[in-house]
């Protein structure tokens, strides 16, 4: 529970910095004061993203999944559903590289459909996004992609972070996991520059 909080204490001070619009530079990965979860807050901020954490009193069920590979460009889909109105946001970063994540390249909402959604929760229950347990270790890596998914709305909270799925996916039990994940980056309509791992 401190690194989640962690993870949201530290976003806050960067707003001011990442609204002007400049590269953001994070701290090296050899360096020890940094946690995983301040890295991905600064991604977070660096996409103009909100706080889901902070969301989930609100009437709207609302999911994120984001993407932060070690030598690519890191992205995020956000999925929204607010009464009987669908929505997607997806940002993708100029950084290439787990320890920059750059400035805004692509930024795109749209309304999406309720097969859209319906598809989505399918593939949410597949994966046992709100029964699945998180591992107290998660398997890391000096590279690979960190994958995040968030979701709130009725007063929870949820998020799963998981490095590099593709890694001895079976044995992880991690191949819904990974549908959901791919799901959206397609959904999202971003060009990605080679499939996900």
């Amino acid at each position: 529970m401190k690194a989640l909080i962690t993870f949201f204490v530290l976003c806050v001070p960067v707003v001011a910095t990442i609204a002007a619009g400049p590269t953001l530079d994070l701290p090296a990965a050899n360096d020890t004061s940094v946690t995983i979860e301040s890295m991905l807050g600064n991604y977070v901020q660096a996409m103009r993203e909100p706080v889901l954490l902070s969301r989930m009193a609100q009437p709207i069920e609302e999911y994120r999944f984001l993407y932060v590979p070690s030598f690519d460009r890191s992205f995020s889909v956000r999925v929204t559903k607010s009464g009987e109105t669908f929505a997607m946001r997806a940002v993708m970063l100029s950084g290439k590289s787990g320890a920059v994540a750059g400035r805004i390249i692509d930024d795109r909402s749209r309304a999406l459909t309720k097969a859209d959604w319906d598809k989505f929760q399918g593939l949410l229950a597949e994966a046992s996004f709100w029964q699945r347990p998180s591992p107290p270790h998660p398997v890391g890596g000096r590279d690979g992609a960190m994958w995040v998914m968030e979701g709130t709305g009725g007063y929870r909270y949820r998020m799963h972070r998981v490095w590099t799925p593709t890694y001895k996916t079976e044995e992880r039990g991690l191949g819904s996991f990974i549908e959901l994940g791919k799901y959206l980056a397609v959904l999202s309509g971003l060009q990605l520059e080679k499939p996900l791992d």
